[in-house]
């Protein structure tokens, strides 16, 4: 993971808190951003978005739930992840944590091996959400690219014997005799047998 290329925002009303978190962050290459209040971190993340936050919880006049409740609210900033750092240990604080849009917990005194791996752990599954999500969405331009190009575009599953048809576009069905149809095979397991729905290719009479 290339640690220079992303920002973190670090949120806490201890100037202690914020030196030695953005310490720490700095030496392992993270662009680091500070705020000391919930007002100025909501500025900073409206300026430019950060790519994970680290938000302390007890804060005077808006406190860490409200940031995040905010933050979680508006489409433009719902996505970033947002750590909750916090003395408090209860359960129900973290479960409240949880409820308003925090992805994770850290509890104060910090330990800096379990902070960078938390750190490291969210930015990992949002990295791989956003991969996930710009393969869907070019999937779902081919799937629409195919079904409307007029020339005929046939599909086999080359791992199945005879690689049998999975998939005609319109411009094929125009050509031939085939056409798509939901299907449905019957399988049979320990608990019993069941019917599973699949894509298939029939020939029309």
């Amino acid at each position: 993971m290339n640690t220079s290329d992303i920002k973190i925002l670090v949120v806490d009303d201890k100037p202690n808190n914020l030196r030695f978190l953005s310490k720490i962050l700095a030496k392992q290459g993270y662009q680091v951003q500070r705020a000391i209040s919930g007002q100025l971190a909501l500025n900073a993340v409206n300026a430019a978005a950060p790519d994970l936050i680290l938000l302390d919880i007890m804060m005077p006049k808006m406190d860490g739930y409200e940031v995040c409740q905010r933050l979680k609210a508006q489409p433009e900033t719902c996505e970033i992840p947002i750590i909750f750092l916090s003395a408090l240990h209860d359960t129900a604080d973290k479960v409240r944590g949880f409820r308003v849009g925090g992805v994770d917990y850290i509890t104060k005194p910090f330990q800096i091996a379990e902070v960078l791996a938390r750190i490291e752990s969210q930015l990992t599954i949002k990295r791989l959400q956003q991969k996930l999500k710009e393969q869907n969405a070019q999937l779902r331009l081919l799937e629409r690219a195919i079904a409307a190009a007029n020339n005929g575009i046939v599909i086999t599953d080359a791992q199945a014997e005879n690689n049998p048809l999975i998939y005609v576009n319109s411009g094929f069905e125009r050509m031939g005799r085939y056409r798509n149809q939901r299907l449905f095979i019957e399988t049979a397991s320990d608990r019993g047998r069941t019917l599973v729905p699949v894509s298939g290719i029939v020939l029309d009479d």
